[in-house]
């Protein structure tokens, strides 16, 4: 591997909570099969209206019905949860009646990427601190103004922002991971070549399509941050969890 010259962070389950586990919660409430809403979500490729949002297409009015209006077409969702699972499973195995509230799901998803992960946020610190990187933050995003924010989002955003030398957003971009032309607007953006970098993210496609341009990758996977944090020391060469604090590990 060449000499690391950028690390580059997703947000969403990496530096802030995951919106993953946040959706997991709500499929608990009304009883549905793990990753139930995930799998209707993502099958909806970037025709769907989170894609949509993601890339900054619709504004939040224009899309929470059409959010509203994925998750609750019921039968296109158990075929692709069956289609993915490999199982048998149709209309008659989900809790009835079932209405799914897009603007709870949304909350929840936006109120777990207002909470800071301080052990990510100390890796990120050091890593500016010691000038020798770029550090940078690729986010798949919505763009939300703040007056739709709860005040818990606007602060972590704000705070955020000021953690990275560089802030690269889909709503922005009108891109989104993990296609792989994201990707290459990030590393002609930092001039840097991808076998120079090293990119963290919580979700496999986008680890997959970084590898593919020859980035070095780490999965951050649900309660093992600690672990990831490890495996970029080895990386880039230097300490970046706060080994002094009692913090929970």
């Amino acid at each position: 591997m060449a000499p690391v010259k950028a690390v580059i962070f997703d947000l969403g389950g990496v530096v802030v909570s995951s919106p993953l586990e946040a959706i997991r919660q709500y499929e608990r409430g009304l009883c549905l099969p793990r990753d139930f809403l995930n799998i209707a979500i993502q099958s909806r490729g970037s025709s769907g209206a989170f894609q949509r949002f993601e890339r900054g297409e619709l504004a939040l009015a224009q899309f929470l019905p059409a959010f509203a209006a994925d998750l609750n077409d019921h039968a296109y969702s158990v075929a692709q949860y069956a289609a993915f699972k490999k199982i048998t499973f149709t209309l008659e195995d989900l809790p009835s009646p079932l209405v799914i509230d897009a603007q709870a799901v949304y909350s929840l998803m936006t109120g777990a990427a207002a909470v800071i992960d301080e052990r990510m946020a100390t890796a990120v610190s050091k890593l500016r601190e010691s000038q020798k990187f770029k550090v940078v933050a690729l986010t798949n995003n919505f763009a939300v103004a703040q007056s739709d924010m709860a005040p818990s989002e606007v602060l972590t955003q704000k705070r955020l922002r000021g953690m990275f030398d560089e802030y690269f957003e889909s709503s922005v971009i009108g891109l989104r991971k993990p296609d792989i032309r994201i990707y290459t607007h990030v590393l002609n953006s930092l001039r840097v070549r991808a076998e120079e970098c090293v990119f963290l993210d919580d979700i496999g496609a986008n680890l997959k399509a970084a590898q593919g341009l020859g980035i070095t990758t780490i999965r951050v996977r649900v309660g093992k941050v600690v672990d990831a944090i490890r495996q970029l020391e080895n990386l880039v060469g230097m300490s970046l969890l706060d080994y002094g604090s009692k913090a929970k590990l």
